[in-house]
């Protein structure tokens, strides 16, 4: 790995597994040892946000006393989607593009404003969420270390994570500024992705609303049927309800928005909110837009391996009683259910994108 540098990781010390991990994934990329630090993270049980916003500090804190010209900061949650000479050229092929010219390229995230540039692999990047990989030139390395600095100034006598996150300390809210005015590039497709593992930092977001709008199936139209999840799952001013799949298609469809949540009012979730949370998180990071369906429940589906190790592809479907469904893809369900048909009885083609998690 010629192109950079120096490679640190963050782990905590209990998180064994995660350790060992990301060093088959070095090792794997035939990435040589020596080029690989890592940085002990600071574990505060209530308050990871903030023991996150110390440990990308020390990492960057490391790099700058180092001196390297390049260094790749990597959370141990993450896995590449590349081999190691995939890997390499990607980066020289950045360096090409940027002719030195640059400050940060981000191999993972969610880009959530972003412009075209003259590479079609390349993207500038105007904002974006999670900090699991991500490349810092030498000469912003101290830059981005204040930006962090200053957050932490804010964060320092928080008690709880739901301050910090409130007042936006967060590193991949804090470098928001910061793409703003500067060079922040990310990798078209992306370069690594991070994996769908409980995390060391509390989310305080209610899962279902990172879709657009929620449809309740009620055939009994008794809204007081609905389970109390609504308060830790999904804000109600979002729900709307209809009496069969059908009508949820049309609704959806009448909504015009992007990504719509079904479920049956009966629905009882196997995972708690911040488990649901984050599957939903790192799935939609991972796969952006290009997705059609997504399933929360698959034991009886029959599925196929993706590039992704948790989750996978669903190739033949069930009649299940919550599902994520994303534009154009309500046209395919609409004519189907039209035609009377359950769920179940969707025929799936290779061209379809269907997910959902592994057990």
């Amino acid at each position: 790995m010629k192109a950079i540098d120096g490679i640190i990781y963050i782990n905590l010390d209990h998180c064994v597994e995660r350790k060992a991990f990301i060093e088959t994934e070095f090792s794997r990329l035939n990435i040589p040892k020596e080029k690989i630090h890592r940085i002990s993270g600071v574990y505060d049980q209530l308050n990871g946000t903030k023991g996150c916003l110390i440990s990308h500090m020390l990492a960057l804190d490391f790099a700058l006393k180092k001196g390297w010209k390049s260094v790749l900061i990597c959370e141990d949650d993450i896995f590449f989607t590349c081999d190691g000479k995939t890997l390499e050229k990607k980066v020289e092929q950045f360096f090409s593009f940027a002719k030195g010219e640059w400050d940060v390229f981000l191999l993972s995230g969610y880009y959530s404003k972003k412009k075209l540039t003259s590479t079609k692999d390349i993207i500038k990047i105007e904002q974006s969420w999670g900090s699991g990989t991500y490349l810092v030139h030498g000469n912003y390395v101290e830059k981005l270390l204040a930006c962090f600095a200053c957050g932490y100034e804010i964060a320092k006598n928080h008690l709880f994570f739901v301050q910090t996150q409130q007042q936006g300390c967060c590193p991949d809210t804090l470098w928001h500024i910061l793409q703003k005015e500067d060079r922040w590039y990310g990798a078209i497709p992306k370069l690594a992705h991070q994996r769908a593992l409980e995390s060391n930092i509390e989310f305080a977001h209610r899962p279902f609303d990172r879709f657009d709008s929620i449809i309740i199936i009620d055939k009994t139209s008794d809204k007081e049927a609905v389970p109390a999840l609504d308060k830790a799952f999904f804000s109600l001013a979002k729900v709307h309800y209809v009496q069969n799949p059908l009508s949820a298609i049309e609704k959806a469809i009448s909504l015009n928005k992007m990504t719509t949540l079904i479920m049956h009012n009966h629905f009882i979730p196997k995972k708690n909110q911040k488990a649901l949370d984050e599957e939903i998180r790192y799935f939609l990071a991972w796969l952006d837009t290009k997705w059609d369906l997504y399933l929360f429940e698959s034991e009886k589906c029959e599925t196929a391996k993706c590039e992704h190790p948790d989750y996978q592809r669903v190739t033949k479907l069930t009649s299940p009683y919550i599902y994520a469904i994303r534009q154009p893809f309500f046209q395919n369900l609409l004519n189907h259910f039209r035609d009377g048909k359950e769920l179940s009885s969707f025929e799936i083609q290779s061209h379809h994108k269907i997910y959902s998690a592994k057990s």
